[in-house]
């Protein structure tokens, strides 16, 4: 068995990106799992197509996508990719969609396949402060799993969108009061995440 998962890199005013940060601290074999991790560009294109390039090279039996999402005070499992990217404010790139379509001909919206809410409760067992989301915004998280999900839609390979907190070294280019969790935190969730779904 064969597990991907990804971060994405720096962005905006953000000099780390704590959802690579994370995954990054993870080790290569989980539950006796071969895990692949990958950096993701902040960039609508580029994101999906370097995903997308990786996907060709192994059989994976999960594909993990996490995300930071500054504001957000848990670590939420984003249950829907809907077919839409907005951004006001552009990515990495300064691509700024105005209410675009991701793909044409192609449903509102993919739903994940995996129980969320077994990983859920699998977290908030182990005292991470963890939820289920329905909506991942409309910017590279969200255009990048719908991605993953039309892709993967006729395989046996299933996907998940795992958005984060930021981390406490953050704390600085955001407001005051903003929620974060430590790393070591992140990286245990993700871990947990992983051994349940490789564990029958």
């Amino acid at each position: 068995m064969r597990i991907l998962i990804t971060g994405f890199d720096p962005f905006g005013k953000d000099l780390i990106n704590p959802s690579f940060q994370a995954v990054s601290g993870l080790s290569s074999t989980i539950n006796n799992t071969h895990i692949d991790k990958l950096e993701l560009p902040t960039e609508y294109m580029r994101a999906a197509q370097v995903l997308l390039n990786t996907l060709k090279t192994h059989d994976y039996s999960h594909v993990i996508l996490v995300g930071q999402a500054a504001g957000r005070s848990d670590i939420t499992l984003e249950r829907y990719a809907l077919n839409v990217m907005n951004s006001t404010n552009g990515d990495n790139v300064h691509y700024k969609p105005n209410n675009e379509t991701i793909l044409k001909d192609t449903p509102h919206a993919y739903e994940t396949s995996l129980n969320v809410e077994q990983l859920v409760q699998t977290l908030q067992k182990a005292d991470i402060p963890a939820s289920i989301s329905y909506h991942a915004g409309t910017f590279v998280c969200n255009s990048t799993y719908y991605h993953l999900l039309d892709h993967i839609k006729a395989s046996s390979t299933q996907g998940l969108f795992v958005h984060i907190p930021i981390v406490e070294s953050q704390r600085a280019q955001h407001k005051d009061d903003i929620p974060f969790l430590q790393l070591e935190v992140i990286t245990k969730a993700l871990e947990l995440m992983i051994t349940t779904l490789t564990t029958k």
